[in-house]
């Protein structure tokens, strides 16, 4: 299960960066479930689930639930299938295609 520690890298990386009242979305229901309700989970979950209690405290972050078709920006990602890890501040450096989603994402359009 990848996506609880891309969650945290994410929340550590808005840490690092000291970014304060984000909006975590994933598509994993089951993940938003574990975390907000503190559910019971795998032995190997336990620490990455209570370390990204703890940052979506520390940050005022919150957590939602979106479906994977609405996840455009995601996919965009995703598809540009890049070499390495990257951070973006900026949509300068964005892959084209990820620059359209995130300029959909922002109106609201799926």
């Amino acid at each position: 299960m990848a996506e609880p520690f891309s969650l945290l890298v994410g929340l550590q990386i808005c840490k690092k960066r000291m970014a304060g009242n984000v909006l975590m979305e994933v598509d994993s229901n089951v993940l938003v479930q574990l975390v907000s309700y503190g559910l019971v989970a795998r032995w190997s979950l336990v620490g990455t689930l209570q370390h990204i209690r703890a940052l979506l405290n520390e940050l005022h972050a919150s957590l939602d639930h979106i479906f994977r078709k609405a996840n455009s920006l995601a996919n965009a990602l995703a598809f540009s299938k890049l070499e390495r890890d990257l951070v973006f501040t900026s949509s300068k450096h964005m892959p084209i295609r990820v620059k359209y989603s995130m300029q959909l994402d922002k109106f609201l359009v799926p």
